[in-house]
């Protein structure tokens, strides 16, 4: 099994995630014909073996088989308490960028990043434009409306904490009050240990322990995060970021992951919450 994850770390892989053996992903997937989740499952994917699929320029190293389960255990978690069919799942800055990667797969038009660095400081009320700016920026004007339903902006919080979700939270609901839009918000903390500060849910992490991959004060998921660097509103502009390339490769493992995983396929196909919006 250890010489299968080095070899799947090496040409095959690569092979795989630019889109070889076989010309490219597609075999991945099937083209969407209506708005609702993709069956990516396929019997025919390649073995991938327990190891992780990703090593980045930074050494860390994500997606094998424990972190991949607890992300989509996570995700399906989130899914089923807030079911997609009236949820729009905004992921908060870098750290949740594993289950964003999952819920992309499955339906890109369900789920979006917000970059916000530093929240834990506080948000100065001078710098309220500059998050209506980037509410507008990074969050579909169909999901503000109200059209995806209500919008959970999700993140990873330490214990019985929430800082960052309960400063952000209210913010939003300000923003869509002020353009007459009555969609609603919940704040959803992933956190080993609960309550949160009010006005954030917990979910409790014991049932996925590897959903976060944290440690000693050191937050690899950035590492694949969605876009480079810090983000700090109000200092930086809302157009200054750039894409992670590191995401990319990400992306691809993720899916890859995805297409391999017959579970996963199975409990969409059954779970009531999850199966009514298969897309066709």
């Amino acid at each position: 099994m250890a010489r299968m994850n080095r070899i799947l770390s090496g040409a095959v892989l690569a092979a795989l995630l630019s889109g070889g053996l076989g010309g490219s992903t597609t075999w991945a997937g099937k083209a969407k014909v209506a708005p609702g989740i993709n069956r990516l499952y396929r019997a025919g994917a390649p073995a991938l073996g327990a190891g992780p699929l990703v090593t980045t320029s930074a050494g860390t190293v994500h997606l094998d088989d424990a972190h991949y389960t607890s992300v989509r255990d996570g995700a399906l978690a989130m899914m089923q308490r807030f079911p997609p069919k009236n949820h729009f799942y905004l992921a908060l800055g870098r750290s949740p960028v594993s289950m964003y990667s999952f819920l992309h797969a499955l339906d890109p038009d369900m789920t979006a990043t917000f970059p916000a660095s530093d929240l834990r400081l506080g948000i100065n009320a001078a710098h309220h434009p500059d998050y209506f700016k980037h509410f507008e920026h990074y969050i579909p004007e169909s999901v503000l409306r109200g059209d995806r339903g209500d919008i959970v902006i999700f993140d990873r919080s330490h214990n019985q904490s929430g800082s960052s979700l309960a400063l952000i939270k209210p913010l939003l609901e300000k923003y869509l009050v002020s353009k007459g839009y009555k969609t609603k918000v919940v704040a959803l903390g992933f956190a080993a240990q609960g309550p949160l500060q009010a006005g954030v849910e917990h979910m409790p992490t014991a049932s996925f322990p590897k959903i976060f991959l944290y440690y000693n004060g050191a937050d690899h998921d950035e590492a694949v995060a969605t876009y480079l660097g810090h983000h700090t509103i109000g200092t930086h502009d809302v157009s200054s970021l750039d894409k992670n390339p590191e995401h990319t490769t990400f992306q691809k493992a993720m899916s890859l992951r995805i297409a391999a995983d017959k579970e996963l396929d199975e409990r969409l196909a059954h779970d009531p919450h999850l199966k009514s919006v298969l897309a066709e």
